[in-house]
């Protein structure tokens, strides 16, 4: 769930009523949220934030994590706002395929060689029963 809002008391009572609304949900559809592993964290552009908000669901206080990342909408989000995490993730993402593609294009070039008379055959053959 991602809430904005332009003062911190907005914030927590906006997060507060889509808890409230959410654990209503749940209710109704008799499902169980696990508070302890629920978490929230305050994304910022400066680091003035300092003190926590008081978010609660059912008389469960849920814990404020810092130094955390997010991931929302394929895009890795860390608690300042910086890119780093991002990149690394997509680099090492990219670095794995690019090893996979490289492994590929070395075989069909080997497989290409020794089976051009045989896909010859093969495509003579789909050609005629089509």
């Amino acid at each position: 769930m991602l809430i904005s809002a332009s003062t911190i008391s907005e914030l927590e009572q906006k997060a507060n009523f889509h808890i409230l609304n959410i654990n209503k949900w749940l209710i109704a559809n008799r499902l169980h949220l696990n508070t302890d592993k629920t978490c929230y964290s305050v994304f910022l552009p400066n680091k003035s934030f300092s003190s926590t908000i008081s978010l609660k669901i059912n008389n469960s206080v849920i814990n404020r994590v810092t130094n955390c990342t997010c991931k929302y909408l394929g895009i890795i989000i860390d608690d300042q706002l910086k890119w780093s995490t991002h990149i690394k993730t997509v680099e090492q993402k990219l670095k794995h395929l690019i090893g996979i593609l490289c492994k590929i294009c070395y075989k069909l070039e080997i497989w290409g060689r020794a089976q051009r008379e045989a896909a010859r055959g093969v495509r003579k053959q789909a050609l005629i029963n089509f």
